[in-house]
């Protein structure tokens, strides 16, 4: 479950994404299943300085980093498309690109 601040009321807003845990930190990615714009959760963390995550019981604040250029495309292949690569077919249907963020913890 994800929980980020909505980027114009501030209100919390939560929803459950699919996730991948990597030694980075946990990957998350904004099919919106094959909508032609980027979710609305996705547009919300981007605007969140410390997104709330919670996976079974845990609760922790992380930071959000959207990687760019050569890393998202590798995150993407090797990564995202290996572990489900029926993921790929939501890309298609968007015709756009599918964003990509990295969870990971906050500095101490």
């Amino acid at each position: 479950m994800l929980t980020t601040p909505g980027r114009w009321t501030g209100e919390p807003r939560s929803t459950c994404v699919r996730y991948i845990e990597t030694t980075d930190g946990i990957l998350v990615w904004g099919t919106g299943p094959g909508s032609r714009q980027d979710p609305d959760w996705f547009r919300n963390l981007r605007a969140a300085d410390a997104p709330a995550v919670r996976i079974g019981a845990e609760h922790t604040q992380l930071r959000a980093r959207e990687p760019a250029g050569a890393e998202r495309s590798t995150i993407w292949t090797d990564v995202i498309l290996r572990e489900d690569p029926g993921i790929g077919r939501f890309a298609t249907k968007a015709r756009r690109t599918i964003p990509v963020a990295v969870l990971e913890p906050l500095e101490e």
